[in-house]
């Protein structure tokens, strides 16, 4: 596999990778396509990818509404929105550092423009925890 995702096809150009799909995730992924448009972004989430204010969830199931009726977008509303790949349903089973790669429970790996780990997260003259 030579710098891209492959998903049952061929291979495509090198993406940026979200893990998650929550209120975090999703604003990294708006505040990424401001300043680049093109370059491929995948967004990985364990549950339905659906866009909806977390935070509000224990308000609402308290009014007896349910989880799925606090979707404000489903998880292909917000695919297009972000010309994303949004997967759903999905785990990451593995993360390699060195060679830039997750693997899903499906078995699709996936190759990261940039490196992945936690320390990717962090921001110039942050420290690491201590053993990093």
């Amino acid at each position: 596999l030579q710098g891209g995702l492959r998903h049952g096809g061929p291979v495509m150009s090198t993406p940026v990778v979200i893990i998650g799909s929550g209120m975090a995730g999703y604003t990294v992924a708006r505040e990424f396509r401001r300043a680049d448009r093109d370059t491929p972004l995948v967004i990985i989430s364990q549950d339905h990818a659906g866009f909806y204010s977390k935070p509000m969830l224990s308000n609402a199931l308290a009014g007896g509404k349910t989880a799925a009726s606090l979707v404000m977008k489903p998880a292909a509303k917000m695919a297009e929105e972000l010309n994303a790949d949004v997967r759903s349903q999905a785990l990451v089973s593995r993360i390699d550092t060195a060679s830039h790669t997750l693997t899903l429970d499906n078995g699709d790996t996936l190759i990261s423009k940039y490196g992945v780990g936690a320390e990717n997260a962090m921001k110039d003259g942050d420290n690491f925890p201590e053993g990093k």
